[in-house]
C-alpha cells in the first residue's frame, strides 16, 4: 500500500478550467527558486508595477509543469510567446490564486508576506517609509 507524502488538490480557476497542484519536485523546486531569487532581486517599480505582476506569473508554470502547456511559453526567448504566455495567465488568474498556488506547491505564502511588509510599512520600519 503506497503512502503519499504530499498533499495534492484540484482547483478551479477564474475561467472554469482546473489544475492538479502538489508539492514542487525537487528539480521543479530549484528551477522555480532560481525565478523566486531573480524576482526578489528584480525589485519593484512603482511606475510599472504590472512588470512585477508579469514576474510573479512567470513562476506559475513550474508550479504546474506540463498542465498548461501554453503558459510555459513565458521561458521563450521570444517576447511574442512570453506575451502570449502572460495574456493567458491574466484571463485564468488573479492575485489571489496566483498567491494559492505558490503556497501549495512551493511551500511560500506570499500572503502573509505582503501582509507583513504593508504592517513594517505602515509602521515606518522599512528604509525609505513614512
Amino acid at each position: 500500500m503506497a503512502t503519499a507524502v504530499y498533499n495534492s488538490e484540484e482547483i478551479t480557476l477564474q475561467d472554469d478550467t482546473t489544475l492538479f497542484l502538489r508539492t514542487l519536485t525537487i528539480k521543479n523546486r530549484r528551477k522555480f527558486m532560481k525565478a523566486f531569487n531573480g524576482l526578489a532581486s528584480a525589485g519593484f517599480d512603482e511606475e510599472n508595477p504590472e512588470a512585477a505582476e508579469d514576474e510573479l506569473l512567470k513562476l506559475i508554470p513550474y508550479c504546474i509543469m506540463g498542465q498548461r502547456p501554453a503558459w510555459e511559453g513565458v521561458f521563450s526567448d521570444n517576447p511574442e510567446l512570453v506575451e502570449e504566455a502572460l495574456d493567458a495567465m491574466t484571463e485564468a488568474l488573479d492575485t489571489e490564486s496566483v498567491y494559492y498556488i505558490i503556497k501549495q506547491t512551493a511551500g511560500i505564502d506570499l500572503k502573509a508576506m505582503d501582509q507583513m511588509v504593508q504592517e513594517m510599512i505602515t509602521k515606518g520600519e522599512l528604509a525609505g517609509t513614512n
